[in-house]
């Protein structure tokens, strides 16, 4: 996935400027990226533009995320649980991120489709359970 990485300030005004001195007059189109942020994937899992998301594992506090698995599976998203925050946050040039989306596949396509199909297919046969029978000791 580092080949959707967002273009760092350096390379988005080497964008522009080559951009801007060209002929043509046509813009560049904006490379695609992964998107982060708990808001901005919420959004794009409500629009149904995130084609797969990946949720890390230890965020604190866990209520944050803990309605995204639910809400990707009732608008048919895949995603996929992470072990680290921290190599999510690697993706996007950040120290951490707890969610990451991917809205379009440009590199590789047919992988990442095989990817989210395979993800969707697991998420199906996972159901956790909530209750365990430690909590009902008295």
């Amino acid at each position: 996935l580092e080949k959707y990485s967002p273009e760092t300030r350096k390379q988005k005004q080497e964008r522009l400027r080559s951009a801007a001195s060209s002929t043509d007059k046509k813009a560049s189109p904006k490379p695609v990226s992964i998107k982060f942020g708990l808001n901005h994937v919420t959004y794009l899992v409500e629009q149904k533009k995130a084609k797969l998301v990946l949720i890390a594992n230890d965020v604190d506090p866990i209520e944050t995320v803990v309605f995204l698995p639910t809400l990707c599976k009732a608008m048919g998203i895949p995603y996929a649980i992470v072990q680290c925050k921290a190599r999510l946050g690697k993706l996007v040039h950040k120290k951490t991120a707890t969610c990451v989306a991917l809205t379009d596949f440009t590199h590789g396509a047919a992988e990442l489709t095989t990817i989210a199909r395979n993800l969707g297919q697991e998420n199906e046969k996972y159901h956790p359970t909530w209750r365990s029978k430690n909590l009902f000791l008295i």
